[in-house]
């Protein structure tokens, strides 16, 4: 069905009536089509306004859509300045601003209304909305003399920010998409863990303590992931000293239930901290940064924690759990057969460790840029392995929003997958970078473009993010150029830069044995999309002969 906003008095429409602007807080932008039953989700892109004033949400056929209704049981909002949501001006979740994605989940069959902001749950924000009747999709301004402009996303595109946790049977607001058709949950099997230490958490066994591995097991994984009292099950209540380690036995996907915990320190519902163990030296290094959620049910927290030693610690206060789960991420494999034979196709990547000193050193590498904030913000700091405060990062020159950032490897190398992590430091985010062109050369000054990120919104502090570009071929030099900040006025400035190469190679097997498809075999077939660069032969469990795909013997030993 055709949805977009209703034409009325105050409020201007474009763009097939899916945008629209809300002269003040007398008026309302209201669908066309409302709901009964069912879930439905859809996305209002803040466009612009005076003050930041939008309200996003739902209004029943009661409410005036020329008369502000803020006190009234007819409307549900989540307001931008303030976080809070009404009727009844109360907290609720972070504040959004312009180009920030809210996402409505609309859950008529059990009376829930949640919103997300950039794809990350702010919990339900109403769970009696079933009083309301018919309700429609709605936006109005905060702001007696302030205008709102938003556009709605109903279906008819791609929605920019899918949440992973929509409940089963969830559609579109338009009714063209099915978003959901699983109950959001883990179904496979958990792998072998162990809790290792914990320290300075909030539980029901008390504040600020140190919980045995029994007593977490006995917390995180009784099977209850509603809220129990007013912690939850672990409230990571401080930045570096709140922690959990642990140890998986084998490549898992994380689950996570959290719930809303909130006090003068703030709501819970703030990143986590994955740290990695180095087995080798025994020290931990960032391994991921991922956002948590305030919603009593289940989400994936990440997608993938390959077998080692790991701590939790929380990046602000505060981060809530109520049940944790490892799920194995192993599946049925596949051997592919032709001419007799059995072949696999094997994934190998690994990044490039700089840990640079200086911009050129350690030899032969050399960092540069089109230009630096002062001698405290160079090139080097995005290629030093850490991310660690306000000073840990490149930065552009004052006012130059613009700009590139570049590392000579010395020596020709491969790269495919980048890793880029924001500035470590509150109000970083408008500055990180929104556009960008990847070059590469083998010179110095003739650049290829092998690739470009895009439309980069909503940065986090220290948040990181990978991106995967198509290029087999070797350069020298590796150019990042920001056409683009997220509307910073004063400068770019990137935390960590990380480069990497992936790539598959093929693997003939002696024979299609139990043990080779248990160590070979495939997930899934799309890996024959891609290409394979080098050729592995199999003979024996034990014994293997490698070559080129030229037939150039690489090496003739066997182990």
């Amino acid at each position: 069905m055709d949805v977009f906003w209703n034409a009325s008095t105050g409020v201007t429409l474009s763009n097939n009536n899916l945008t629209a602007s809300v002269a003040n807080s007398s008026y309302a932008a209201k669908a066309n089509v409302g709901k009964t039953k069912g879930k439905y989700f859809w996305e209002i892109t803040y466009i612009s306004g005076g003050s930041t004033n939008a309200m996003v949400g739902i209004i029943n056929g009661l409410a005036s859509v020329i008369a502000g209704e803020f006190g009234s049981n007819n409307i549900r909002y989540y307001y931008s300045y303030t976080g809070g949501k009404y009727p009844g001006a109360l907290a609720y979740g972070n504040i959004y601003t312009f180009n920030d994605v809210i996402g409505v989940l609309l859950d008529l069959d059990n009376g829930h209304l949640e919103y997300y902001k950039n794809g990350v749950s702010q919990g339900y924000a109403f769970t009696n909305i079933l009083t309301m009747g018919e309700v429609f999709a709605a936006f109005s301004s905060g702001g007696s003399a302030v205008g709102v402009q938003c556009t709605a996303n109903f279906g008819a595109t791609d929605f920019r920010f899918l949440p992973k946790d929509l409940p089963k049977g969830t559609l579109s607001y338009d009714e063209s998409k099915i978003l959901s058709i699983t109950d959001n949950i883990p179904t496979k099997d958990p792998v072998k863990f162990r809790y290792v230490s914990s320290s300075n958490l909030a539980t029901p066994l008390g504040n600020g303590v140190s919980l045995t591995p029994e007593q977490l097991i006995s917390l995180l994984h009784n099977g209850t992931i509603t809220k129990q009292g007013n912690y939850g099950a672990v409230l990571f209540r401080v930045p570096v000293t709140s922690t959990i380690v642990f140890a998986v036995e084998d490549d898992c996907k994380v689950w996570a239930s959290s719930g809303l915990y909130s006090d003068s320190g703030g709501p819970s519902g703030k990143n986590l901290l994955i740290y990695k163990l180095d087995e080798a030296s025994q020290t931990y290094s960032l391994y991921k940064t991922v956002p948590t959620t305030i919603t009593e049910k289940w989400y994936v927290l990440c997608d993938h924690l390959p077998k080692g030693t790991y701590r939790f610690q929380c990046e602000a206060s505060y981060v809530q759990f109520n049940e944790l789960y490892f799920e194995t991420v192993k599946q049925e494999k596949i051997l592919f057969g032709f001419d007799n034979k059995a072949y696999a196709v094997v994934g190998e990547d690994g990044a490039y460790v700089t840990k640079m000193t200086s911009n050129n050193s350690p030899a032969p590498l050399v960092a540069s840029a089109s230009s630096n904030w002062s001698t405290d913000y160079l090139p080097w700091k995005a290629f030093n392995g850490t991310n660690l405060d306000v000073y840990d990062y490149w930065a552009t020159s004052n006012r130059l929003t613009t700009g590139y950032i570049q590392l000579d490897f010395g020596i020709l190398r491969k790269i495919n997958v980048i890793t880029l992590f924001c500035r470590n430091a509150s109000g970083s985010e408008l500055n990180a970078p929104k556009d960008i062109d990847v070059q590469a050369s083998t010179d110095g000054t003739n650049f290829d473009k092998i690739g470009e990120i895009r439309n980069q919104t909503g940065w986090k502090m220290n948040e990181s993010r990978t991106y995967t570009i198509n290029n087999h071929r070797s350069y020298r030099y590796y150019r990042l150029n920001v056409l683009a900040n997220n509307g910073g006025a004063d400068y770019v400035g990137i935390g960590e830069i990380i480069f990497g190469y992936k790539h598959l190679k093929l693997v003939e097997l002696q024979e299609a044995t139990v043990h080779n498809f248990i160590n070979y075999g495939n997930q899934e077939m799309n890996a024959l999309n891609n290409i394979m660069i080098h050729k592995e032969y199999v003979l024996t469990p034990q014994n293997s002969l490698k070559v080129q795909l030229t037939g150039k013997p690489l090496s003739l030993t066997f182990k």
